[in-house]
């Protein structure tokens, strides 16, 4: 394994004395809004926005979601309102609140789909497949106060490496932290591959950064071009009252990559 590189905290500001307001979360628009942070009590949600249904097909077998949410990560989550998680739809945020109990939902009268042939880690969700990367948080329903964009992870190519930085945009240093880039098969029934780095401490505003190639060979490969591409990127960390339910697809991080 290549030893990591580490570069010194950047000097931080003061904090703003105004505390947002819980009803005006910030927008994804507006990257000079005061950041948020936890409020005594609660926890911190880290993960992408996206979508949780009942699945129902039509006798035609057209699917349809019913009582669609939104999630971060595999949680569902109250507390945004459904303009507003359209705006963050398939972005990273970083989310303050509690975990609660999911309000009741009304007896649904649901037709059970045809079965599709999945991968034991693909969830089908209103947005499309979820790869599930590890296991869940141990609650699933959390009450959003308020979220903000995460903007401490970035991605970029370098020739054939995809190079990526986390800045540890917590309140309190970061142990075991991992990064963790994901390969996905081009050819046949797809597979998986990851390749990861691992620090055991991260302080407050420290940045590290990975390299990996940006494709892996399988054991086996068509016409000599490789069989798994970088799809992902998943982080991990132990912080005291912090989740992670992070994986966030390098497209949205501004790196595309396609199978040859």
């Amino acid at each position: 394994m290549r030893q990591p590189r580490a570069t010194a905290p950047a000097p931080t500001t003061a904090a703003p004395t105004d505390e947002p307001k819980a009803d005006e979360p910030p927008s994804p628009d507006a990257p000079d809004a005061a950041p948020p942070t936890a409020r005594p009590g609660e926890i911190t949600l880290i993960g992408v926005v996206g979508q949780h249904g009942f699945e129902s097909c039509t006798p035609t077998g057209e699917r349809t979601w019913l009582h669609v949410t939104p999630t971060i990560g595999a949680v569902r989550v109250g507390g945004v309102p459904q303009q507003e998680a359209a705006r963050w739809m398939g972005q990273p945020v970083v989310a303050f609140g509690r975990v609660a109990t999911a309000p009741a939902v009304a007896a649904l009268e649901l037709t059970p789909c045809p079965p599709m042939q999945m991968r034991s880690d693909w969830v089908s969700t209103p947005q499309g497949i979820r790869i599930q990367r590890g296991s869940s948080p141990d609650f699933s329903y959390f009450e959003v106060r308020q979220l903000r964009a995460l903007t401490e992870l970035t991605a970029r190519r370098d020739g054939d490496e995809v190079v990526v930085t986390w800045t540890n945009p917590l309140g309190d240093a970061a142990t075991d932290l991992q990064l963790t880039l994901h390969y996905e098969g081009c050819y046949g029934k797809p597979g998986t591959d990851a390749r990861d780095e691992r620090w055991p401490r991260i302080d407050v505003g420290q940045a590290v950064t990975a390299r990996w190639p940006s494709s892996t060979d399988a054991p086996t490969t068509r016409r000599g071009t490789p069989l798994h591409v970088a799809r992902s990127v998943s982080v991990t960390a132990s912080v005291e009252g912090v989740v992670f339910d992070l994986d966030v697809p390098l497209r949205v991080l501004g790196v595309s990559l396609d199978c040859p």
